[in-house]
């Protein structure tokens, strides 16, 4: 994880801590689940060979609660992590989609300025082929300029 710092560039988004912690999580609550139970079985063992008894029924059911209370504990805090960090990529996501959006709209109204300037671009020089045959024209010169304004 990169360095944590108030005012430098360098600092970790909330996105990346959490990514960390739930990398973190991903392995130790399957070992902390599998050592809860493993200790569980070995304790109802133990207490069974030091009382030189076994156990009763209403006994393991207590023990099993617990150990089973422990392991509900343990899952319910990693789901946590779980829906934090997706809720986290999930607002992550929007704000890309967002910029991409703005971008894509800026891109938008560049072309259609420039559309519209090549369309007054294209009148003018139009309107000047126009101008500049009907000259032609009046002053009797044989020379015929034809502008097809079907193509424009």
């Amino acid at each position: 994880m990169k360095n944590s710092c108030r005012d430098c560039n360098d600092r970790p988004t909330q996105l990346e801590k959490l990514n960390e912690l739930i990398e973190k999580a991903k392995s130790y609550s399957v070992v902390l689940i599998t050592g809860v139970i493993i200790i569980g079985i070995l304790m109802v063992f133990w207490c069974s060979i030091a009382h030189k008894e076994i156990p009763g029924l209403s006994e393991m059911n207590q023990f099993v609660s617990i150990v089973l209370g422990v392991v509900a504990t343990i899952v319910s805090i990693v789901s946590m992590l779980f829906s934090f960090y997706g809720l986290e990529k999930t607002e992550e996501s929007e704000r890309r989609q967002s910029e991409v959006l703005q971008r894509i709209l800026s891109i938008e109204e560049d072309t259609r300025r420039s559309a519209k300037a090549i369309e007054s671009s294209m009148q003018t020089r139009l309107k000047d082929a126009n101008v500049i045959s009907r000259d032609k024209e009046n002053t009797g010169e044989d020379e015929n300029i034809q502008v097809d304004t079907d193509d424009i």
